[in-house]
């Protein structure tokens, strides 16, 4: 089953985020995940690396895996 959660860009106060379904039928790895999220969310001014790693909105964990998102969360996409 999908989860829905919010992504954000890590700097940009004015993104109101984008939702994802996030489920292994969509995304086959976590590396696919970054893939798609760097397509949608980077450009010159945000992300210019591209999605290197995501957070808990509060900082305070790092998300390795697709397993570890929480359905409804918000999170932080960061270079």
């Amino acid at each position: 089953r999908a989860k829905k959660v919010r992504f954000f860009r890590n700097g940009d106060r004015y993104f109101k985020g984008l939702v994802y379904a996030v489920s292994s039928d969509r995304f086959r790895s976590y590396d696919a995940l970054l893939m798609e999220l760097t397509r949608s969310l980077a450009d010159n001014l945000h992300l210019p690396q591209g999605v290197r790693t995501i957070y808990t909105i509060d900082g305070s964990k790092k998300i390795t895996s697709m397993d570890e998102l929480v359905e409804g969360e918000c999170y932080v996409c960061a270079s």
